[in-house]
């Protein structure tokens, strides 16, 4: 991979912008995000993933208990063009997990906002 250098003066710019500083970083993380396990990433609660599931259709070869969040997000990428109606309900589900990450953070925290 080849490496660009970014003057300091770019980065802290980035930085005050609230931006990344190196472009490949929001790749990685999209892609480290997609490779996480459905059951990791629901671990705070399953009962969305099980939800979910009766929700999406997975491809026939598909291992319920091998998913991984990509997985998911292709299936409800394909509900679109079954049925429009519940992708709604399948994305407020998709995030529970961060929802909740983030109402204990805060609660640990003790911000209110």
């Amino acid at each position: 991979m080849k490496i660009k250098k970014i003057p300091l003066q770019d980065q802290l710019q980035q930085c005050r912008n609230v931006h990344s500083v190196h472009p490949e970083y929001i790749p990685a993380v999209l892609r480290t995000i997609a490779e996480y396990p459905a059951d990791a990433y629901f671990a705070s609660c399953p009962e969305a993933l099980d939800e979910l599931l009766t929700i999406v259709t997975l491809p026939d070869d598909a291992d319920p208990e091998h998913l991984l969040y990509q997985d998911l997000a292709v299936a409800i990428q394909d509900l679109w063009l079954q049925n429009a109606q519940l992708v709604d309900r399948a994305e407020t589900l998709m995030t529970e997990p961060l929802i909740r990450k983030f109402k204990s953070s805060q609660r640990k925290d003790g911000s209110h906002e």
